[in-house]
This record gives structure tokens, C-alpha cells and sequence, in this order.
């Protein structure tokens, strides 16, 4: 259960940035736009810290408080079969992450989730251009 409320969590970060639709070149105008948001408490735990462009990767960067997860839960969640299209799916509900994610898709760029837990402990999942 409380694998499907960290996951739902997630979700709800894409669906609550208010991203415009924008050409290529202007991810980082609508990374800079959602920055603002940020840090974003997304559940007890767990904050969204910002969002970057990192060459081929745009990058959310989480923070997880290691006390209520446990980062290796978390990662299992990630490498579950389908986890990664769930995602898309879901994060593609909304209509401005949508739009967002076509930005992505057509500038060839990945999204990546960084989770670095509070004792130092971190993973990065990936979620392929091909994918989205």
C-alpha cells in the first residue's frame, strides 16, 4: 500500500506543474516555470527539489526522507514489468504534462527520476524517449 501512495505521489508532481506548451528550445523556459513550484512537498517524505535539463536527460530531482521509505521498496517498485508505462500513461492524463512530455519526445530527450534519500542512499530511473 504504501508502494502505491509513493507511486501515486509521483504522478501527482507531474499533473500539478503548470507546463506550457513550448517549441524544443524552450524546455528550459518550462523547466524554469515549474522550478518555481519547487521544493514541492509531495507527501509526508517525500519533496520534489527541482527539475533540470541535463543534455539527453530532463531530470526530476526527488528527495526522500529515509525514514518513511525505504529506498529499496522504492526502487523495486521502478523495476517491477510495466512500471515504466504506467507511468507514461498516467503522467500523459494530464494535459499539460502531456504536452510537456511531447516537448521532451520531440527534442529526443529521456526523463530520468533522481531519488537521493536523506542518508545519502540514490537511484535514477529512466524512462526511454521510445517509451513516451
Amino acid at each position: 500500500m504504501k508502494k502505491l501512495s509513493f507511486i501515486s505521489s509521483i504522478f501527482v508532481a507531474f499533473v500539478c506543474l503548470m507546463l506550457t506548451s513550448c517549441a524544443g528550445e524552450q524546455i528550459s523556459k518550462a523547466i524554469e516555470v515549474a522550478n518555481k513550484q519547487c521544493p514541492m512537498t509531495l507527501a509526508p517524505g517525500l519533496t520534489m527539489e527541482k527539475i533540470s535539463d541535463e543534455g539527453q536527460n530532463v531530470t526530476y530531482h526527488y528527495l526522500v526522507d529515509e525514514n518513511r521509505y525505504v529506498m529499496d521498496d522504492i526502487k523495486a517498485a521502478y523495476e517491477a514489468p510495466g512500471a515504466n508505462s504506467q507511468l507514461v500513461a498516467d503522467m500523459r492524463s494530464d494535459h499539460d504534462t502531456a504536452e510537456f512530455f511531447d516537448l521532451v519526445k520531440a527534442a529526443g530527450k529521456n526523463i530520468q527520476l533522481t531519488f537521493t534519500g536523506s542518508n545519502g542512499n540514490s537511484f535514477n530511473v529512466v524512462i526511454e524517449n521510445s517509451e513516451f
